[in-house]
């Protein structure tokens, strides 16, 4: 009778978590279905309202002579606009990289963590295999495994001081992330996701697309974690 017990508990705990899992990629579709929509009106939208006043602004300092404060005026409005052109730009990649779609996870990667990492004044050590041996990947992998680097290598920034090192590694049929600082080691290393603070979500991401994640942890703040992943669900 015990166990039967034990039996029907261990099927109805797999049968949660598979549901659960489900759910939150379900939850992470629509989501970025809704990033996805933002990116483009960004880009077709405003992109195209700020490139049009560029070139009426460029129309007009063609046809006319802009001196003293005129001139200092339009030049200035210029490069507003200017910034304002390659900020919408930067906005769109960072909510919807056109890297990872055109080129492919590694490039994607490659172009965030310079970019993260070059804005909060930290060097960075990056290993990513040759573009040539990046495994097949769906869509939904592809953007999950990004997600899911772009979340813990923010968190683990608030912790850094010196260097962040990220490494993917394909390991026979899996594919491994690792990311890391110079603190990493003062952590207490944890697989449990109902530990608090943003581990929680990012494990939970980790699990729908089938993978496993530790992390070290100090007062609930991340300090390096490894999510390993089979291939065979990533495809």
């Amino acid at each position: 009778m015990g166990a039967t017990v034990a039996v029907n508990q261990s099927e109805k705990k797999g049968f949660v978590e598979r549901r659960s899992s489900s759910v939150i990629a379900h939850l992470h579709g629509l989501e970025e279905e809704r990033i996805t929509a933002v990116a483009r009106e960004l880009h077709d939208e405003l992109g195209g309202l700020l490139v049009g006043a560029m070139m009426d602004l460029a129309w007009i300092k063609q046809r006319m002579e802009a001196h003293g404060e005129m001139g200092e005026k339009l030049a200035r409005a210029q490069q507003t606009l200017s910034q304002a052109i390659s900020r919408t730009r930067r906005m769109v990649e960072e909510l919807r990289p056109s890297l990872l779609e055109n080129v492919g996870l590694f490039a994607a990667l490659r172009w965030h963590v310079k970019e993260v990492c070059d804005r909060a004044g930290l060097r960075f050590h990056l290993e990513l295999p040759e573009q040539q041996h990046q495994p097949a990947l769906s869509p939904g992998a592809a953007i999950a495994l990004y997600r899911i680097t772009e979340a813990l290598l923010g968190a683990i920034l608030r912790a850094a001081r010196q260097q962040i090192v990220v490494k993917v590694i394909l390991d026979k049929d899996l594919l491994v992330l690792n990311i890391a600082n110079e603190r990493e080691s003062t952590g207490t290393v944890t697989e449990d996701p109902r530990q608090p603070g943003e581990f929680t979500s990012i494990a939970y991401r980790v699990g729908s697309i089938g993978g496993s994640i530790s992390v070290a942890l100090k007062d609930n703040a991340i300090l390096g974690a490894t999510a390993r992943f089979s291939l065979a669900r990533l495809s």
